[in-house]
């Protein structure tokens, strides 16, 4: 029915039963799927048939990857300005667990003054992953900042000023918030 149409699908990182059911609706719709395997932080698509047009299901940077080529564009619906902590706050605001969230870089954060024993939940803003979100005291930060930039390579300023925009909470206790949802 859809002979010109193919889901090209990343196999791995993606949940089995999720893949399970890729493949059953495709195949409900005679629509065909390939599944691949995405190198994390490669910089190349894996081989594909392209010759029919394809929607893409995986990683950010697989969906980032195919968004570079022009003749792969028709069938991916991800655009990553939206893609970011911010926007889900802005769009869904106090349904979030983390509404009232700051949205700032490095510098901004060490400005902000809270106790040093105040803890925060600080991730990248998007999906850059240059480290993992993580609760710290607020006195911590800065170390941590400094051991996080030694970690990456001097070449990266990816953790430097405004390019990298980082996400803070102030820390809530989980478990007392469960009992009131």
């Amino acid at each position: 029915m859809f002979s010109d149409i193919q889901w090209v699908v990343q196999k791995n990182l993606t949940n089995h039963n999720d893949l399970v059911a890729i493949n059953n609706a495709c195949g409900r719709a005679e629509v065909g799927i390939i599944e691949v395997d995405i190198v994390p932080f490669s910089s190349a698509l894996p081989d594909f048939d392209r010759t029919r047009k394809s929607i893409f299901y995986g990683s950010t940077s697989f969906l980032k990857l195919a968004g570079e080529q022009p003749d792969l564009k028709g069938g991916l619906f991800f655009d990553d300005r939206f893609f970011s902590m911010e926007n889900y706050i802005k769009r869904w605001g106090k349904h979030m667990l983390n509404a009232g969230a700051t949205v700032t870089d490095f510098k901004g954060l060490f400005d902000l003054g809270y106790a040093p024993d105040k803890l925060l939940f600080i991730r990248p803003d998007d999906d850059s992953k240059p480290f993992a979100g993580d609760v710290i005291e607020y006195g911590e930060i800065q170390d941590w900042f400094e051991k996080l930039r030694a970690v990456e390579n001097a070449e990266n300023t990816h953790l430097m000023g405004s390019l990298l925009w980082i996400f803070v909470r102030v820390g809530m206790d989980i478990i007392s918030l469960s009992a009131i949802v």
